[in-house]
């Protein structure tokens, strides 16, 4: 089931877990692609403290990440289009003792590659 609703990061999505009604949820922003690379540049999106993160995807295609929940980090140049979708999907422990969500930060950076 899709739920349209609006939240606030960082956020424990224990929180609001009751207006989602399942152990899963997938959290998504729309954004544009920034501006053009200087060569040797790369664009990649770095997340920061995210439990209980099983899957990211950019337009519908997953990603590669490297890290832990602890901090994540991840290309994104030869995923973007005019128009673009990041989704991370969440899950929670059976008993919902521990958290799940964005507790850090999501930013796209760039970089040398």
């Amino acid at each position: 089931m899709e739920v349209g609703r609006r939240v606030s990061l960082p956020i424990d999505l224990r929180e609001v877990e009751e207006a989602f009604g399942s152990g899963t949820v997938v959290l998504s922003r729309r954004f544009h692609p920034p501006r053009q690379l200087a060569p040797g540049e790369r664009i990649f999106c770095r997340l920061v403290e995210v439990p209980g993160l099983v899957e990211v995807r950019v337009n519908g295609e997953i990603q590669s990440l490297s890290g832990t929940t602890d901090g994540l980090e991840f290309e994104v140049a030869t995923s973007l289009k005019a128009n673009n979708l990041l989704e991370l999907k969440f899950t929670f422990a059976k008993d919902r003792s521990e958290p799940a969500g964005i507790l850090g930060s999501v930013s796209l950076e760039f970089g040398p590659e």
